[in-house]
């Protein structure tokens, strides 16, 4: 496995330890991963931890997923992943057990199909 994969994999255990571990073990500069941590480290909201993680791996569905998490509190943020990467389908599936929001992404996703004339 190459380093940056191995690191990627690291950073989504989320243990930050692990992280540097092996980008030191991997020989990586410091300078590259230690800002970066420390935003990491900073943010208050695990949550949106875990979607920064996720989104800067371009991991799109496992972003959503860490939104979705959150319930109410980072769903514009959702709404914004969801139409910007088309995620419609896992969104109506991740927000099924939430009939509020269930029916805001239902819209959503009406609204991108009538855009695109898919009637």
């Amino acid at each position: 496995m190459n380093a940056n994969k191995l690191y990627d994999v690291a950073l989504t255990t989320y243990d930050f330890d692990l992280v540097i571990l092996v980008a030191t073990q991997t020989q990586k500069d410091p300078k590259e991963f230690l800002p970066y941590l420390t935003e990491l480290k900073n943010m208050e909201d695990d949550f949106l931890r875990k979607y920064k993680i996720h989104s800067d791996l371009k991991q799109y569905n496992q972003a959503l997923e860490c939104l979705v998490g959150s319930g109410e509190k980072h769903f514009l943020l959702a709404v914004e992943l969801i139409n910007k990467h088309r995620l419609f389908k896992q969104a109506l599936q991740l927000y099924k057990d939430t009939p509020e929001l269930l029916t805001k992404v239902q819209d959503i996703f009406g609204e991108y199909l009538y855009s695109r004339s898919y009637y």
